[in-house]
């Protein structure tokens, strides 16, 4: 990948990080340590996502196009599996989905900011 990307993908990890340690330090002061480990479960879980997007991706381009359909599924499997144990608690499951949500509003914010080539 260009450098410009490379250099999006860890600025993405970095923020991405610090903004869920510190929303989860919010949110265990305001709410519970459940709900913190909750949210940072989905946030953190969200990156990975992210990052096995970017890894499956570039073997795509490699030439292996169905590793990407493949790991799609997985990945989405991935996610729907880990809202399970606490499925029946709506505060975690919103927990949950705010911490995947926060992921995508930084990646946004970081592909807004950075320059590009253009």
């Amino acid at each position: 990948m260009s450098k410009e990307m490379n250099k999006l993908e860890l600025i993405t990890v970095k923020y991405d990080i610090a903004i869920t340690l510190f929303l989860s330090l919010i949110i265990g002061i305001i709410f519970s340590f459940d709900v913190a480990v909750v949210f940072t479960l989905g946030s953190f879980i969200s990156l990975i996502n992210y990052l096995l997007l970017i890894y499956f991706t570039k073997k795509a381009l490699s030439g292996n196009k169905i590793t990407v359909i493949i790991s799609s599924i997985l990945r989405i499997i991935i996610v729907a599996v880990m809202i399970i144990p606490f499925a029946n608690n709506f505060k975690l499951v919103i927990a949950y989905v705010l911490g995947i949500t926060l992921h995508y509003i930084v990646l946004i914010y970081c592909t807004i900011t950075q320059k590009g080539s253009a």
